[in-house]
């Protein structure tokens, strides 16, 4: 009889552990409201809602984004039709990547605190670029 009340007892202590981790009341919760992590910016859920340009110029830096204090930064060069331009990127002016799109993450907000582009062409043209930073 004594095995048999332990084993109940074992059954009821693990379905109610069961039952608190279900609804999210653990033994060590301790009932405090949640915190919100502060200086954590969330990215924007879309690049044009960050930041967008059109800038007209030659090989020179066409674009110049402050990352300082950013973690993640992504960024599209586009023609004045929307269609992808492959561009140099660089960071703190060390080219870094060359292509129509760019995304890095910046170590604790202050491994680089700017991102550029340069256009290939030593015409002048207009480029549009946006930017998404978190």
């Amino acid at each position: 009889m004594k095995k048999f009340s332990f084993i109940i007892g074992i059954l009821l202590v693990a379905m109610l552990a069961i039952s608190a981790f279900a609804a999210g009341n653990l033994p060590w919760n301790t009932g405090k409201p949640a915190v919100q992590v502060q200086n954590i910016k969330a990215i924007a859920p879309t690049a044009g809602k960050s930041r967008c340009d059109t800038v007209t110029g030659t090989k020179a830096i066409q674009k110049s984004y402050s990352s300082s204090g950013y973690l993640t930064l992504e960024a599209q060069a586009v023609d004045s039709s929307g269609s992808p331009v492959v561009v140099k990127w660089e960071e703190d002016g060390k080219q870094v990547w060359t292509g129509s799109t760019f995304a890095s993450t910046n170590s604790q907000g202050n491994t680089f605190s700017t991102v550029t582009y340069k256009a290939y062409s030593g015409a002048s043209r207009t480029l549009g670029s946006c930017v998404r930073r978190q």
